[in-house]
């Protein structure tokens, strides 16, 4: 009864952060593993939203390249995440707000086609400034990783908007991506206080059937 209780939760739970979702490109299983994403080259990928929402907490994918499965229980990795507003020509413009931020991981179930494990990351941004898309206006996300060079990948993504570019500077100057338009990641906004208190209440009712079982 109990573990059916928590499913339960589980899944409502994960349903009602995924239609909080505010963008979503989700991981491409089995192929190559995507871009490397550090220091030395950073990656960006376009996004335009629906609606206009403070981000919150971003999701991620990416692998660590012909290393297999070298953190089969997960862990955290320091890394860098930005917004950029579009150029007018198809590439990242100029800065709009950047963190160096915590991201959990873990192994999603997936693999490159090289057999290495693709992660899922996770981090929430920090604030106190946090970024709000307007909606229908075309933006950047950039995320890499600060621990090292030559080892992560940005995984690409099934869908979105088809354009990407990488920087080998520091973001003075941008190419274009053709051959990896797209990457995996999910932008999800400040919850609203009625999806938070629902949550709340759902949590108080699992806790009182755990106490009655």
């Amino acid at each position: 009864m109990r573990l059916r209780s928590w499913v339960l939760w589980a899944a409502v739970l994960s349903s009602s952060i995924a239609s909080a979702q505010l963008y979503s490109q989700l991981p491409s299983p089995g192929d190559e593993g995507g871009a490397y994403s550090d220091a030395n080259q950073t990656i960006a990928d376009n996004f335009t939203t629906a609606t206009s929402a403070a981000v919150s907490h971003i999701t991620f994918w990416g692998s660590f390249d012909g290393q297999g499965d070298p953190f089969p229980s997960g862990g955290s990795r320091t890394v860098s995440a930005s917004f950029f507003n579009d150029d007018g020509a198809g590439l990242p413009g100029s800065l709009i707000l950047q963190e160096t931020l915590v991201a959990t991981f873990a192994p999603s179930g997936l693999f490159t086609s090289q057999q290495d494990t693709i992660y899922q990351f996770d981090t929430d941004w920090i604030g106190p400034t946090f970024f709000t898309p307007t909606s229908g206006t075309q933006y950047w996300l950039s995320v890499f990783d600060t621990e090292g060079v030559n080892s992560f990948r940005w995984h690409n993504g099934l869908t979105g908007d088809d354009h990407s570019g990488f920087t080998t500077n520091g973001g003075a100057s941008w190419n274009s991506d053709g051959g990896r338009p797209n990457y995996a990641f999910v932008l999800n906004p400040v919850p609203e206080p009625a999806s938070m208190a629902a949550l709340g209440l759902g949590a108080i009712a699992l806790l009182r059937r755990r106490k009655r079982a």
